[in-house]
């Protein structure tokens, strides 16, 4: 997968990527120039959570499904996959699929 980062001039301190490629995971095919914030994590967890990460392919599956009207049901069941068969660790994996079960719980 390529991508390019962008840095957005803003007080937010959020790094954005853009596909460079159509991309092609977990049956779904991401078209090029798809926008995504990756991880959307606090700043300070990027230590544990780098945005550039082996789950970097599940997130982009993950925010292209809700943005194009899947729903959180359909795009948690895809990360939660994704970084499975990522072989992301146990640990790392249950952070993430919690964190992101409460995003959905939060933003419904």
């Amino acid at each position: 997968m390529k991508v390019e980062i962008i840095i957005p001039e803003s007080t937010t301190g959020k790094t954005y990527f853009r596909l460079l490629e159509p991309m092609v995971y977990l049956g779904y095919t991401i078209p090029r120039d798809f926008v995504t914030d990756g991880v959307s994590s606090p700043r300070f967890l990027h230590v544990v959570f780098p945005q550039l990460d082996s789950y970097l392919l599940a997130a982009v599956v993950h925010d292209y499904l809700l943005q194009t009207g899947h729903g959180w049901v359909v795009a948690n069941r895809a990360f939660s996959k994704g970084l499975k068969d990522l072989n992301v660790p146990l640990w790392k994996r249950k952070l993430l699929e919690s964190a992101v079960w409460l995003a959905s719980k939060w933003y419904r």
